[in-house]
């Protein structure tokens, strides 16, 4: 089952509530909290979780070859992001950062004077909070007194890479590594911890949920 926690305003506490949930779940059953509010994640620091990189999200960017290119300006008619200037007689000019990597410039060249390369936007972790950790007696508690439960919240979390835009397709990103994950554990429970608003990111979010 997948619940997802959303809402049209941020600071309402959507993030104590998905990770509440998750705490809950964990008691009873082996249960995934995916942090995807990859602008601001905050699940971690709820928690307590110290996230380990589980990998590196990359965005295709279009690379230019100038000997090829004849300056017809197609490739800055088919961008919609205005992330490609073209002058009439001029070489088109790349702006890095109002590209979100749709492609469209690639698929209208007529001369294939652009290639697909990618850049790297964001980064997913994992981590683990134990919900009922085993103390031993000792009046001292260290890391090395406690041990996991069989259940716990195993945690995915976003992050966006500073300074760039395309926070969805992290966000979707996460998702697929967290059903992945899911299917590698055998979870019955995916808490989803979505960004605020009504953008792409949140539709990321909650595509394919079964409760909102």
């Amino acid at each position: 089952m997948k619940i997802a926690i959303t809402g049209g305003k941020g600071g309402v506490g959507k993030s104590m509530v998905a990770t509440s949930l998750a705490v809950e779940f964990a008691r009873e059953t082996k249960t995934i909290l995916v942090d995807a509010d990859a602008e601001c994640p905050n699940d971690h620091l709820l928690l307590s979780i110290k996230r380990k990189k589980y990998t590196t999200v990359y965005q295709s960017i279009p690379k230019f070859d100038y000997s090829k290119c004849t300056k017809c300006g197609k490739c800055a008619l088919a961008c919609k992001r205005d992330a490609i200037v073209w002058v009439k007689g001029k070489y088109p000019a790349f702006v890095k950062d109002a590209c979100i990597g749709c492609m469209a410039c690639f698929s209208a060249c007529p001369y294939g004077a652009i290639t697909e390369t990618k850049k790297e936007i964001g980064v997913i972790y994992t981590g683990y909070y134990n919900v009922n950790p085993v103390r031993s007696k000792s009046p001292k508690v260290t890391a090395s007194s406690m041990t996991r439960t069989s259940n716990g919240v195993n945690l995915v979390s976003s992050e966006l890479k500073l300074g760039e835009l395309a926070s969805g397709e992290v966000v979707a990103e996460v998702r697929k590594c967290s059903d992945k994950i899911k299917e590698k554990i055998k979870a019955d429970i995916m808490i989803i911890d979505s960004s605020p608003g009504i953008g792409c990111p949140v539709i990321a979010s909650l595509v394919g949920t079964d409760y909102i």
